[in-house]
């Protein structure tokens, strides 16, 4: 049989012991509760961005999709739709360029010739010009060497055009006729 000292001081032993887990457990509960609220404002922001980057994803599929669609049927007769697709693959974004004529999708890079591929090429690197920030300055170094010769000088007269429209400053070399009678300035390396 416990005295009731013993007794007395085994009930005061586990009253402090349940006063420390009670201490320890509101503890937890108010931490439980802090990280309650991160989460959820987490997942509010999450919300947000993805509906930016939705936003974001239709803007650049409308407007660089323009930009070379507009291109490619300045230079060519057949009628070219310049398409940017998002499409989610392993978990992460991952941007599908085509085009579409005559209601025929094609991956460009399988499907059409060299000009078209530079015509792109030159259209893509246009938009990148405007969407970023820097000074609007094109550099180009033989620009559509694969155009056919019969395209050239609808391609001369493209670039032209953009420069003077968007404002960017084109720096190119080229052995193009076509495209040095259109510069505005010349400068010839021998």
């Amino acid at each position: 049989m416990l005295h009731s000292k013993e007794l007395r001081r085994k009930v005061d032993e586990l009253l402090t012991r349940r006063d420390i887990l009670c201490e320890s457990a509101d503890k937890l509960v108010s931490k439980r509760k802090k990280y309650e609220s991160r989460h959820s404002a987490a997942i509010k922001a999450r919300e947000i961005l993805f509906h930016v980057a939705q936003d974001t994803q239709k803007s650049i599929e409308q407007n660089i999709g323009r930009i070379v669609s507009l291109a490619l049927n300045a230079i060519f007769d057949e009628p070219y739709d310049f398409k940017i697709e998002f499409v989610k693959r392993r978990n992460k974004m991952e941007c599908d360029l085509f085009l579409e004529s005559n209601g025929e999708k094609m991956v460009p890079s399988d499907s059409v010739g060299g000009g078209v591929l530079d015509v792109i090429s030159f259209s893509l690197r246009l938009a990148f010009v405007m969407l970023s920030q820097s000074r609007r300055i094109l550099i180009l170094d033989e620009p559509m060497k694969n155009l056919s010769r019969n395209y050239q000088p609808k391609a001369a007269e493209m670039i032209k055009m953009l420069s003077e429209k968007l404002g960017i400053q084109v720096i190119m070399t080229t052995h193009i006729p076509e495209f040095i009678s259109s510069a505005d300035k010349l400068f010839e390396l021998k």
